[in-house]
């Protein structure tokens, strides 16, 4: 089961601050939700937001084919494996 959009940005407040790990190249990460936006904190620590538009399209297509693997987004948003870390933190959380 894969969580919509609006599910995805509430369960991202739930886990605001929290230390995050990429799920192919282990790299940490932080997110904010502002406004109708998932802003993703890399260990650089300068934002990116990714909105709710674009993790829509990304969960669209995470549902038809079941992968997680970043470069099956790229066409959708840079900040694919973060969305996708996020995605598979909401399964563990939400069997």
């Amino acid at each position: 089961m894969f969580p919509s959009a609006d599910q995805l940005l509430v369960f991202a407040r739930s886990v605001e601050g929290d230390s995050l790990t990429t799920l192919h190249r282990k790299q940490s990460f932080k997110v904010a939700v502002v406004g109708a936006n998932l802003e993703i904190i890399p260990r650089t620590g300068v934002g990116r937001k990714t909105d709710r538009a674009h993790i829509s399209e990304l969960l669209t297509r995470l549902s038809k084919t079941g992968s997680f693997q970043p470069e099956q987004y790229k066409d959708l948003t840079f900040n694919a494996s973060y969305v996708l870390a996020l995605v598979k933190l909401w399964q563990e959380r939400h069997p």
